[in-house]
């Protein structure tokens, strides 16, 4: 198995799935989706980017919080 950047595995996936994705009316949900992923990281990774950057178990919680508000 070779292995290939997130971002051509899913622009792959998205093409294979498209037609039934556009059916339901969620394709364009699942492309932003994607494409928030792909660009900003999972919710997992911006934790522990905070974590690292501040070194305050506080601020990840805070901004956690705040971002479940939004």
């Amino acid at each position: 198995m070779r292995r290939l950047p997130a971002g051509t595995v899913v622009a792959g996936l998205l093409e294979h799935v498209g037609d039934a994705l556009a059916e339901s009316g969620d394709l364009e949900r699942a492309r932003t989706g994607c494409a928030l992923l792909l660009d900003g990281g999972t919710g997992v990774e911006v934790q522990r980017g905070l974590l690292e950057r501040t070194g305050s178990l506080r601020e990840v919680v805070t901004a956690c919080a705040r971002h479940t508000r939004e």
